[in-house]
Formats: structure tokens, sequence, C-alpha cells
């Protein structure tokens, strides 16, 4: 990676979550639990795991779009794919 382009990381050491926000990123998590593990392009079209995501985002009080994180995560997989090859 470009030292140039690269940004600052957020740093969540010792953020602490509401009651609520923890609740309710448990309850998004339940049912990926009781689910297969996908493939990433196929686990990010999941209904339950975009709400599970989007939970943890507001959580963290992040305004970033989900589609936005997802576009960047299928870009690096794609990278890795081919680079595999």
């Amino acid at each position: 990676m470009n030292h140039d382009r690269a940004k600052p990381a957020r740093v969540f050491a010792g953020v602490q979550l509401d009651e609520h926000a923890v609740s309710n990123i448990k309850a998004k998590f339940l049912p990926l639990l009781g689910r297969d593990i996908m493939g990433v392009a196929d686990e990010l079209e999941q209904k339950d795991r975009q709400d599970f995501d989007d939970a943890v985002l507001s959580a963290f009080g992040l305004d970033i779009p989900r589609e936005h994180i997802y576009g960047s995560l299928r870009g690096l997989v794609e990278i890795r794919l081919t680079a595999n090859d």
C-alpha cells in the first residue's frame, strides 16, 4: 500500500458501548449463528448480515455508509483472488 494514500485508522480501544447498543449487536448477531457462513460476496447480500453490520456501525457512531465499506471489501477480495491466480 502506498503510504501517501493511506488514511488514518480509527482506534476504538477503551470504547464503552451502552447496554442498548450491546444488546442490539447481540440480537442482530444471533441469526448469523443459525446459518452457514457464505463467501464474502454472498454474505454481504444477506439481510441478517446487513442488519448486524448496521448495528455495529450505529453502536460505534460511524457515519460510513455500509455500501461504501462493502464496496471496499469486495475490491480487496478481488485483489486477493487475482493475486492468488
